[in-house]
């Protein structure tokens, strides 16, 4: 049939044979009808292809020539969209899953999708009614299919937050099969539908047609008609004998039947609201256009008319889904549900279609406020925190906070009480909606109102509660930002009020036995005013809060770190806007109270005495002990002994033997040092929380200068204890003298450059990515831990930190030289013993990583390093120059093709080249700054006969590159040929100082070596030209003339007679490509000798 059906005209009419080409889709209907049919899954794939290039070509034919009829189309429709249903049970039921099923799924959709075409072609020629009773009648196909493809989409491990948001899984197989569906689904709201639907509306929302339509011009007939049509379609309704309604009704069944997938009505709802109001918008804009045309009068002039207001007729269609839906709702906890409650408001809130004011009876927000208490009710029957309720209480939330007003202690009291996922994430539904929660209610100036509902549930919660609250993360960032947008968008009433409110409770925990011995008020107030930033007309109520605080806090018992931190750094936020102590009067100088500023030192002293001294310290050390430390030595940057004269008094049972210890700024950083250095716990009570190590790390990546600045002048004067041995001495008098070992320095050189391969790898991703704009996308690399997160984050994106510490510049350059040296060595033993089997890579990418490391630091002044590191900075890099040109002949070798400009081998010469030329110009531009044993030891370097260039010259002369790579390294070699060039004098910049190091005719000599060592052809064994240009091998470089590098070009005729062709049109095609390549190869030739002066 397939090849009869090609061989007819296209305007051959086959009414007549549709019932006998469609009968021969009644093998796949008897396949869709069950196992009992006799028809396995196995078998169906041989019937599918046909029948889907039979169809195929049934519908490429026109309308005229290929016209069935409902009937006809509607069975193949139904029978398609239940095997393609059948087969995805069968695959996700499989155990372990048929190889075969992923290649059905496939044939079968096309067919499906040509199904769904050919019912909208039959219903294109069929009356009003019966096109209408035709879609809703294969509605529940469509609900089989919608189910079928979540589960297909699913089950291929697409993304699962899509499936919680309300958003569709993408999964490309499935999207002409989606589009179609939708498209028959779009059907029902035609716009020959849409008077029946609108007057349906009108009669359940109060309005009246009839009224409306005699405040129209008396001369106007088509209104009349039209009011009058309304009016009977109203008056049906009313008697429900409108048509329209059987949409509603086979819903009802659907939702009813125990047999239709849940996960089918989730998607077929809103997708039957979101057609509706698209189609609905039209018809209305058209209608719009027409009465501005032919009416001579504006609209809305009519005051009857202005006062009458209804409910929009978009919501009103998703009041009748919301009926349909609730009853299986509340009898049904499936996920499935509440999945589709979500994306009807989605859709609600993305179409516009809630307008409460537009609603005198208050059937929106009633709704809005039904539909969050049931959401609240089925969390309170334990949901987990990655429930879909979570999403449609946010949907609420965002069109309107008023349901929240009177539920707020529930809500929080589920949040709470709501079990973790099994994916144990951490920014999981739940604390999207606490965050966006807060952040709705500081956007409305009532952020009291919120945090009181959280304190109550709090306050009767239980233990597990207040622990569930303890761990929930993004919860306290969003109360930190959320206090930040109140305390700079509202006055300070608004923060106080929430403050105070916390504070109450501060007061009553001593009296509340709370878990791990951790105040929940005391959490509370600790994040609030970290988010806090002043303005001028908020410091004097934040200050005389802080105080009270303060003052509250010397009468407990015991206070958290966490919170004396926040209180503290809120401290010396206000003390930026105070005077100076020169400019202040004496009736402020003599004010009794303590300042803020030094209560706030005080308490960071506390603190980073507490660390510093642990060992006699009676307390749990917690990550806020190593941030208040670092805070400590921000502040007394300045001034290195804080006066303490104006302390205030503490309360003490005992004396506090760790306050009579004199706290240093280097006793401090290298306790710091020591806990973000150290590899184990090792048994003491310093290293038993993995944060403590962790946040230490973070910390000193954020205060490299400050914590360089202070472990450099404590290893200067020699005072730099690196443990808590140090404070014992220091009370019996005794001196220690400096450790002979590692200085703090050193342990901070090697957390600054990690020797682990897993950072380096993962850096030179970074900075491809970095160097390309995200165009390739590699698969990328392992990460490297979380240990290691804060450092290659620093090398990744903050590389100036690294340098702006002047005393950090030589000990790191040197640490990274080391590890280079070391890699190089481990990698030319792997290139030796492993020649031409490819199992080096791996050093290789990781070699990458480190010349990108060095890249970055090679903006350092070579005068302030030594002259030895110097010349070792040199030499590492001609050694990684030459492995890397080793690498590259070793890749040509293995018969692979020529390296791309992206191979790992080409961009660590790209690197080396770039580092080495960066190098070589900043001595040629500062030789009379640096010494001359330097200017002397490159062109020792590279006077060599075996030199790092002469091997790149080499390289670009084979094939081992590709045009693009040799380009691009014939450039990186033209800039360091540049640079070397310009090296002939050492010493002064006076005449009679200055030592010539490298002779004119010298320098021409080696550059035509170089040029000729380009144009050296690389010869196999077989004898022929390996070169990458073809035209290269007839260039004839003569370097025996001295310092000049002569180079005979052929001539065209030659050339021409080399092609080898016969016909004028092919020689001159071969003329063109050769005149082609000689270009190419002109260009990489300029590209070396460009600016270099050589003859």
């Amino acid at each position: 049939l397939c090849k009869l059906l090609t061989c007819l005209p296209a305007a051959y009419p086959l009414g007549s044979h549709t019932p006998l080409l469609l009968a021969q889709f009644r093998p796949l209907l008897g396949g869709a009808e069950g196992r009992a049919g006799g028809t396995e899954a196995a078998e169906i794939q041989g019937l599918v292809g046909a029948h889907s290039r039979l169809l195929d070509l049934l519908l490429q034919r026109p309308v005229h020539s290929f016209r069935p009829m409902v009937e006809q189309a509607s069975p193949l429709f139904v029978a398609a969209c239940g095997l393609l249903h059948m087969l995805v049970e069968d695959e996700a039921g499989a155990t372990p899953k048929k190889p075969g099923d992923a290649r059905q799924l496939k044939t079968l959709l096309p067919l499906v999708t040509g199904c769904a075409r050919l019912l909208e072609r039959a219903l294109d020629i069929v009356a009003q009614k019966k096109a209408f009773r035709a879609v809703i009648d294969v509605l529940p196909a469509c609900t089989s299919l919608l189910a079928a493809r979540r589960k297909a989409c699913l089950a291929e491990h697409l993304s699962e937050s899509t499936s919680r948001t309300g958003r569709d899984p993408e999964c490309a197989e499935w999207a002409e099969a989606a589009l179609s569906v939708q498209s028959l689904v779009g059907a029902i709201f035609d716009l020959r539908h849409l008077d029946g639907f609108k007057a349906m509306a009108a009669a359940e929302t109060g309005g009246d047609e009839n009224k409306v339509s005699k405040n129209q011009d008396a001369t106007d007939e088509p209104s009349k008609k039209k009011a009058k049509k309304h009016v009977d379609l109203a008056n049906s309704q009313a008697t429900g004998l409108a048509y329209q309604s059987a949409l509603f009704v086979e819903l009802d069944k659907l939702l009813q039947d125990a047999s239709t997938p849940p996960a089918g009505c989730a998607e077929l709802l809103p997708l039957l609201l979101d057609k509706f109001v698209i189609a609905y918008r039209l018809a209305a804009s058209q209608e719009e256009a027409s009465k501005s045309f032919h009416s001579t009068r504006a609209a809305g002039t009519s005051s009857e008319t202005a006062q009458l207001v209804r409910m929009p007729t978009e919501f009103w269609m998703f009041l009748k889904f919301w009926r349909a839906l609730k009853p299986s709702l509340v009898q049904d906890s499936a996920d499935s549900l509440a999945r589709c409650l979500v994306k009807l408001w989605e859709c609600v809130r993305a179409h516009g279609a809630y307008r409460p004011r537009e609603d005198p009876h208050l059937q929106q927000s009633k709704t809005l406020d039904e539909c969050c208490g049931l959401l609240l009710q089925r969390l309170e029957s334990g949901k987990n925190v990655d429930s879909p309720e979570w999403d449609g209480l946010l949907e609420i939330l965002r069109l309107d906070a008023s349901p929240f007003e009177t539920r707020l202690e529930a809500v929080w009291g589920a949040i709470g009480d709501a079990r973790n996922s099994a994916s144990g994430k951490e920014h999981n539904a739940a604390s999207r909606f606490a965050v966006a929660l807060l952040h709705t209610y500081a956007g409305l100036a009532d952020l009291s109102s919120c945090l009181g509902g959280l304190i109550k549930a709090l306050r009767k919660g239980t233990s597990t509660r207040t622990e569930s609250f303890m761990s929930l993360t993004a919860l306290w960032g969003g109360l930190e930002s959320a206090s930040a947008e109140v305390s700079m968008s509202s006055s300070a009433s608004q923060i106080c009020s929430s403050w105070e409110l916390i504070l109450r409770e501060l007061k009553k925990s001593q009296k509340r036995a709370e878990p791990n011995g951790v105040s929940w008020a005391s959490t509370l107030l600790g994040h609030l005013p970290s988010g806090i930033r002043p303005v001028e007309l908020s410091l004097e109520p934040l200050r005389e809060l802080l105080q009270r605080t303060f003052l509250v806090m010397s009468e407990l018992e015991s206070v958290s770190p966490g919170l004396r931190l926040s209180l503290c750094c809120l401290g010396r936020k206000l003390a930026a806007w105070d005077l100076p102590q020169l400019l202040k009067t004496d009736a402020e100088d003599s004010a009794d109270a303590p300042d803020v500023s030094v209560q706030a030192a005080v308490g960071l002293e506390d603190l980073a005495r507490q660390l510093a001294h642990w060992d006699l310290a009676d307390v749990a050390l917690t990550p806020e002990h190593v941030r208040a430390s670092l805070q400590w030595l921000a502040l007394t940057e300045d001034t290195q002994s804080h006066s303490t004269s104006a302390k205030p008094k503490r309360k003490k049972s005992h004396t506090d033997p760790v306050e009579t210890i004199q706290l240093s700024r280097s006793q401090v950083a290298a306790v710091v040092l020591k806990i973000a250095r150290s590899s184990a716990a090792n048994g003491s009570k310093l290293l038993k929380n993995r944060e403590i190590q962790l946040e230490a790390r973070r910390a000193i990546c954020a205060w490299l200068p400050l914590v360089t600045s202070v472990v450099a002048t404590a290893d200067e004067t020699g005072c730099g204890g690196s443990s808590s041995s140090t404070a014992r001495d220091s009370q019996t008098g005794k001196r220690k003298s400096k450790n002979a070992g590692e200085s703090n320095l050193d342990l901070l050189v090697d957390l600054v450059v990690p020797e682990e391969h897993t950072c380096w790898l993962w850096l030179a991703h970074q900075w491809k990515l970095q160097a390309s704009a995200g165009r390739h996308s590699d698969k990328s690399p392992a990460d490297p831990g979380e240990m290691w997160n804060s450092v290659v984050n620093l090398w990744s994106s903050s590389t100036d930190a690294i340098l702006e510490p002047e005393p950090l510049r030589g000990p790191v350059i040197k640490k990274l030289l080391g590890f280079l040296q070391k890699l190089l060595r481990e990698t030319s033993q792997d290139l030796e013993a492993e020649h031409g089997k490819g199992n080096y890579m791996q050093e290789i990418e990781v070699l990458a990583g480190v010349l990108g490391g060095l890249q970055r630091l090679s903006a350092v002044p070579l005068q302030v390093l030594p002259e030895g590191l110097g010349i070792a900075l040199l030499e590492e890099l001609v050694r990684s120059v030459s492995l890397a040109c080793r690498s590259c002949h070793i890749s040509q070798a293995a018969g692979g093709p020529a390296l791309s400009v992206d191979a790992v081998e080409c961009q660590v010469l790209l690197t080396a080249l770039a580092c080495l030329s960066a190098v070589v110009s900043r001595i040629a531009s500062d030789t009379s700054s640096l010494p001359s044993s330097m200017i002397e030891e490159v062109v020792r370097l590279f006077k060599a006969d075996s030199n790092s260039a002469l091997e790149v010259a080499k390289l670009l002369a084979g094939n081992a590159l590709s045009m693009e790579a040799a380009m691009a390294v014939a450039e990186c070699l033209a800039t360091l040929v540049r640079g070397l060039l310009r090296l002939r004098f050492a010493g002064k910049t006076e005449a009679a100082d200055r030592k010539e190091v490298w002779m004119v005719a010298e320098r021409q000599t080696w550059a035509a070596q170089l040029v000729a060592s380009l144009l050296a052809a690389h010869h196999g064994s077989n004898g022929k030209s390996k070169k990458l240009p073809r035209v290269l091998a007839k260039l004839e470089a003569e370097p025996s003339k001295g310092n000049q590098c002569v180079l005979n070009l052929p001539a065209l005729q030659a050339l021409l007679c080399s092609t080898g062709q016969h016909t004028k049109s092919e020689k001159r095609v071969a003329l063109q490509l050769h005149l082609a390549s000689l270009g190419r190869s002109l260009r990489l030739l300029l590209a070396l000798l460009g600016q270099t002066g050589a003859g």
